[in-house]
């Protein structure tokens, strides 16, 4: 354990923890052994999609369900290897690898007093501290596990025993003197005599014989049809029953793999979900522990992430772009403006662009086009009384232009006067507007 501790330190996780990577010298030192899949603590992340990185019976549910790994799961090793050292046997076995790493994810490790009785109860806290399948719940590295196992062993007063040496090999051995051992007879044939006398079995052993041949016969009867309908009897009741296991948080890969190895087929179906990695099971359908009959389908559903604004091309029709913006799983909201460039009516883009992520259901803005910008209309200034001259500089100020109609003599006004205007005072003409002005 101070091996490994002494790893965490320099920021390495072993992540293959066992019995066959402690090794004993020949001077009684205890060694970790065998970093082949060691990496630094930093980089202990998932493993290549589809691969689950150590030895099944030592993995830790992380390792399993996901491939990351950090110095907490090499504390779930060393608590297996603490648990088989108490008990003389590792907590999970099975017929297939799948099997064993489907228990990691599922079950608590027991607490070695129930296979081994005479394991105080301040050790069996330790182990299933150490096993527990949520990291957190763990000591945090290496360091931490001994200063535990040290802190038990002056509570429970345990006596330093030092690790004894390997033997010695056998090439080594003395060699001690002695008599070889004597040949026995060995076993004879004789000879069969020409004639052997005949005995007569007496009836009542005849019968007896019989009866016994009979019995057994009955005996192997009943026991296989006893067997056959113990069976059938399994089969039809929860023999062919199975459970959906724990998959909400995987990866897809691993998912698959444990729904196969009890014996359910999986079925992939992938949706956008806001927040959740990609590739992540979200849930399952039907859900965890439901029981369900060896060979039904399970659909495990997937996340995507999140969705991204699709691509819609300038001059796209309205209907077709909110069809798309929909189909992606966001809401459209339309919006217009002046465009010289795209007819009216079709659209300019998309707000915010294409590939940006948003959460599934959020606002897509779909600018569409009201064609060109019409000319800024200006109101006709108030011009009358004025002298020609000074109204049509005040209709050149807000850029219309003036032009004069003289009127006649005689109505008591002085000549150049402007007594009436083509537009009214305040209306609204475009730039450039040619205003008729009376004069007297």
């Amino acid at each position: 354990m101070a091996g490994l501790a002494e790893a965490h330190r320099l920021g390495m996780v072993h992540r293959d923890v066992k019995p066959e990577n402690v090794l004993v010298s020949a001077g009684g030192e205890t060694k970790v052994a065998d970093f082949g899949l060691a990496v630094a603590a930093a980089q202990a992340g998932a493993s290549h999609a589809g691969t689950i990185m150590g030895t099944v019976a030592y993995l830790s549910p992380e390792q399993v369900a996901t491939g990351a790994a950090d110095p907490r799961s090499d504390v779930y090793a060393a608590g297996i290897l603490l648990y088989e050292l108490l008990t003389g046997t590792p907590p999970y076995t099975g017929d297939t690898a799948i099997s064993v790493a489907f228990r990691h994810v599922n079950s608590d490790v027991p607490a070695p007093s129930l296979v081994a009785g005479d394991v105080p109860p301040e050790l069996d806290a330790l182990v299933l501290r150490a096993t527990s399948r949520d990291p957190a719940a763990r000591p945090d590295d290496a360091a931490a596990f001994l200063a535990e196992l040290r802190h038990l062993a002056v509570v429970l007063e345990v006596p330093r025993v030092p690790v004894p040496p390997p033997p010695r090999p056998v090439g080594e051995q003395p060699t001690v003197p002695g008599s070889a051992p004597q040949r026995r007879a060995g076993t004879r044939m004789l000879a069969r005599p020409d004639e052997q006398p005949s005995v007569a079995v007496p009836g009542h052993l005849r019968a007896r014989r019989r009866s016994r041949v009979t019995f057994a016969v009955w005996t192997a009867l009943v026991l296989v049809l006893a067997l056959g309908i113990g069976m059938t009897a399994w089969w039809l009741g929860s023999g062919r029953w199975t459970a959906v296991p724990s998959l909400t948080g995987v990866q897809r890969d691993v998912a698959e793999h444990l729904l196969e190895a009890a014996e359910l087929v999986p079925v992939a179906r992938t949706v956008y979900a806001d927040g959740v990695p990609v590739g992540q099971v979200t849930r399952t359908d039907p859900p965890q522990d439901t029981r369900l009959l060896r060979g039904a389908t399970v659909t495990i559903v997937v996340s995507g992430g999140n969705p991204t604004v699709p691509s819609v091309g300038v001059g796209t029709d309205v209907a077709g772009a909110v069809a798309a913006i929909r189909a992606a799983g966001f809401s459209p909201v339309q919006s217009a403006k002046y465009d010289s460039s795209v007819p009216a009516g079709n659209v300019v883009r998309t707000e915010p662009a294409a590939g940006t992520s948003l959460r599934p259901g959020g606002s897509v803005t779909v600018v569409v086009s009201r064609g060109p910008e019409p000319a800024r209309q200006v109101r006709v200034p108030f011009v009358i009384g004025k002298t020609f001259g000074e109204a049509a500089q005040i209709l050149a100020d807000v850029g219309l232009e003036a032009e004069e109609r003289p009127g006649f003599a005689g109505f008591g006004r002085e000549d150049g006067r402007v007594v009436n205007q083509s537009n009214g005072a305040g209306s609204l003409v475009d730039p450039g507007t040619t205003i008729v002005l009376d004069t007297l």
